[in-house]
């Protein structure tokens, strides 16, 4: 067998596409095409083994990524010279952060013909330094691009739409992508593709481009095209329509390759009523795994597991560090809870008012549960004047969020609503509210 095969069958498996996903034979298969001469495999394994996750030994991947990254690098290899910088970025497979020797295996990558580790380098620069280089990278680009380097184009297409690294452009980057995708194995090009397509105006065939770009990006492993081919079998928009299982599997496979987004999807799947029963401990796995991979959505979960007690012990010290980890970034349902949790812990007047202004923030930057729990208080007059006028916009409100929400069950879905809404409310003082909702009060 050839070594493109042994490729393909690795991110087969490893995809879970055509084939159950089987991460350890993916491993086996992508080891062997590497040493038949696939030099893209030593970054598409050392990838896989850092974040693999659950039923692995993660220091000992982490170990053999790092072996892996460093036996390319002494060979030259661009896409080992770029996954060291990735490594030294991120303080990855037991790397320290640092900088300065990221900027340099980045350099090294683009002087080695990879033009995406110069987007990379770009990411780390400061300010002052950052026009200059911006500059250089367009000018390299263009000339690689003349050269026909499709990987130049998706660089360049990829600043274009974004405005980050060159002078927003959407019409041509979008055109430089499409360029990019003529190369079938470049799996970033039709994942970028379909991210593009999926935020312009809807139409019939947009929508097909952006399936047929997912599918690819699946087929060459992208974890997170996989999650998204998941997210349209869950909401009806794949063309066989509404496929739970299918979406659950789908959304299972992006989590064991490590996906943020997929690992704290799948602990919502787990956790909230696609699946019965509710896999409580198991969920409270992948939220921790998402955690710890960075994913806002996961602290979130994780923080509000630790409050409430649910599927570990209770540990408010901790759920609180997590949910304002959570909130930094702007996650609304975190800066509700964590402001529903100061409210709960019996606060100082000075932290109730922050508190009630956090809720005030989140609702009207459209969180549900925000809108939930103010009801609730000024429904009671607890902590704000009773103000039934306002009780009913916020209901109304909630109704419009959770109908045009295309993450959440859509409004003719009665029992997977209150499924999601028992999810987002799961910290004590809201619970006698959703029963009120429940019970179809009106004021």
């Amino acid at each position: 067998m050839d070594a493109a095969a042994l490729r393909q069958l690795g991110l087969d498996y490893a995809a879970g596409v055509r084939v159950r996903q089987d991460l350890a034979l993916a491993e086996d298969y992508l080891r062997r095409a590497f040493e038949a001469g696939e030099s893209e495999c030593c970054s598409i394994l050392a990838g896989l083994l850092l974040r693999r996750q659950l039923d692995f030994d993660k220091a000992a991947d982490a170990a053999q990524a790092r072996a892996l990254l460093e036996r390319g690098a002494e060979r030259g290899l661009s896409y080992a010279l770029r996954g060291l910088g990735h490594c030294y970025a991120d303080g990855l497979a037991g790397l320290p952060r640092d900088r300065v020797r990221a900027a340099e295996f980045y350099r090294r990558a683009c002087a080695a013909g990879d033009s995406l580790a110069y987007c990379s380098l770009l990411g780390l620069l400061e300010p002052a330094a950052l026009e200059a280089e911006r500059r250089e990278f367009v000018a390299l680009m263009e000339a690689r691009i003349a050269r026909g380097d499709r990987q130049a184009a998706l660089a360049l297409g990829q600043a274009l739409c974004d405005g980050r690294d060159a002078p927003l452009d959407p019409e041509r980057g979008l055109a430089l992508v499409e360029v990019a995708c003529q190369d079938p194995d470049l799996r970033l090009a039709f994942a970028t593709l379909a991210a593009i397509l999926a935020r312009l105006p809807p139409t019939f065939e947009r929508s097909r481009a952006v399936t047929r770009a997912l599918r690819r990006a699946a087929q060459l492993g992208d974890s997170y095209a996989i999650y998204q081919i998941g997210l349209q079998h869950l909401l009806g928009q794949a063309r066989s329509g509404v496929d739970v299982p299918k979406g659950v599997e789908w959304i299972r496979r992006s989590a064991r390759l490590g996906d943020p987004v997929g690992m704290a999807s799948y602990a919502r799947v787990l956790y909230g009523g696609w699946l019965e029963p509710p896999r409580v401990e198991e969920s409270l796995r992948w939220s921790r795994a998402a955690a710890d991979e960075g994913s806002p959505e996961g602290m979130y979960q994780l923080g509000v597991a630790l409050y409430t007690g649910t599927g570990a012990p209770r540990d408010r010290e901790q759920a609180l560090l997590w949910l304002r980890r959570a909130a930094e970034p702007g996650h609304l349902e975190a800066r509700y809870a964590l402001a529903l949790a100061e409210l709960e812990g019996g606060a100082e007047p000075a932290q109730v008012e922050a508190a009630l202004a956090t809720l005030e923030a989140a609702a009207a930057s459209g969180s549900p549960s925000a809108h939930l729990t103010l009801a609730a208080l000024r429904r009671t007059g607890t902590y704000l004047p009773a103000a039934p006028g306002a009780v009913v916009e916020h209901y109304r409100r909630v109704a419009e969020l959770l109908a045009a929400s295309p993450g959440l069950p859509s409004p003719d879905q009665p029992e997977r609503r209150q499924s999601w809404l028992r999810e987002a409310l799961r910290l004590p003082a809201a619970r006698g509210e959703l029963r009120e909702f429940e019970r179809g009060w009106r004021p």
